[in-house]
């Protein structure tokens, strides 16, 4: 996943959820594909989060395993997601191992807004970085442009 944008891989995974969760009709699999679309939006904006400082990490899906790298490198941890470790660690695990979940609207209902609101700031974050980058751009050309040697 390193050559690819995780916040668009993120924000897709965001709009999937949201799609199944307007138009759910009770059934399982519903709830199992907003579940997997929720642990996975988390997990690839941690992973953007490392990314973008610059950490490299092991392919792991554990929501602790990334906290890890977090705490190893003083670097700021979304705290708020702390509680829904073990949630979004099942919700994986069940995508995969299919163990019964027991729960989820409720839980998804108070993930929904965190997740939203972590996404929003790295993409604003993301763009601060972009901008900065294309103002470096600027400033060299405006130098290679004086620069007559």
């Amino acid at each position: 996943m390193r050559g690819i944008d995780l916040l668009a891989r993120a924000s897709e995974d965001l709009r999937l959820f949201n799609l199944i969760k307007d138009n759910y009709s009770g059934d399982e699999i519903e709830l199992d594909s907003m579940a997997y679309h929720l642990q996975q939006c988390c997990e690839k904006i941690l992973k953007h989060m490392l990314k973008e400082s610059g950490i490299h990490y092991h392919k792991t899906h554990k929501m602790r395993d990334l906290y890890n790298y977090f705490v190893q490198n003083d670097l700021s941890y979304p705290i708020q997601l702390r509680p829904y470790w073990d949630h979004l660690d099942e919700f994986e695990s069940y995508t995969r191992y299919e163990i019964t979940i027991v729960g989820n609207l409720i839980v998804f209902e108070e993930l929904l807004p965190i997740l939203s609101e972590l996404l929003s700031q790295q993409r604003e974050l993301q763009l601060q970085r972009q901008n900065r980058l294309d103002d470096d751009d600027d400033d060299t050309d405006v130098i290679d442009q004086l620069n007559i040697w």
